[in-house]
């Protein structure tokens, strides 16, 4: 009679994990998306091995910080993977994240777009949550919005902004101060563009004038 075969010590330890949840477990689609991107840009597969293992790990803080990091160094820009960046990755959790620090990182990629229109367009996408991103973040945002309107030349549409987020200033409670730096960046931004528009117009007459 063959006596039955006794699981190996391995064997068992690999049961017993699986018994308690520590088998194999499908990803999510956000770590799918470090995956290929590994797969794909493997001279950097390090910077994004380690921003997977904070968001497996749910370090939201240090994730966040990585997440700067990572944007600020334009030798990891290829293609379109910062856009992808948000929309395959940090939209999967950007609700844990502090909201003005998810506004700024959403700030550098817009910025890192050669479109201004593409720019707004993910900002527009990302205030569809205003409620849960609340008046500071949003106002960053929009501060956003206003530099890209200005390099359109849609003066108005950046002066519609400013007006809109000067009215709101005095009425919050707190204010980290990067809310008031994108402000007043971009109302300085304003006030160039339209000197520039008036000096155009005052030389355009002085021009006008001579020929008469």
């Amino acid at each position: 009679m063959t006596s039955e075969r006794k699981p190996k010590r391995n064997e068992r330890r690999i049961a017993t994990n699986r018994t308690r949840g520590f088998g194999r477990r499908p990803k999510s689609s956000a770590m799918d998306f470090i995956e290929s991107q590994r797969v794909l840009y493997s001279d950097i597969e390090g910077r994004y091995e380690a921003l997977g293992a904070l968001y497996e790990r749910k370090l939201w803080h240090q994730l966040t910080l990585a997440l700067g990091e990572f944007l600020q160094d334009k030798s990891n820009h290829r293609g379109d993977n910062v856009r992808l960046l948000y929309t395959d990755f940090i939209s999967k959790f950007e609700a844990r994240l502090s909201q003005v620090r998810l506004a700024q990182l959403v700030s550098m990629i817009g910025q890192s777009f050669p479109d201004p229109a593409a720019a707004i367009s993910l900002y527009t996408t990302v205030l569809a949550n205003r409620t849960r991103l609340g008046d500071e973040a949003s106002i960053c945002i929009e501060m956003d919005i206003v530099l890209m309107n200005l390099r359109l030349g849609n003066t108005e549409g950046a002066k519609e902004l400013l007006e809109a987020a000067k009215q709101k200033l005095p009425l919050l409670a707190s204010l980290e101060a990067v809310v008031f730096s994108k402000f007043y960046k971009a109302s300085s931004e304003y006030r160039k563009v339209s000197l520039a528009h008036v000096l155009l117009w005052y030389l355009c007459m002085l021009s006008s004038v001579d020929r008469t």
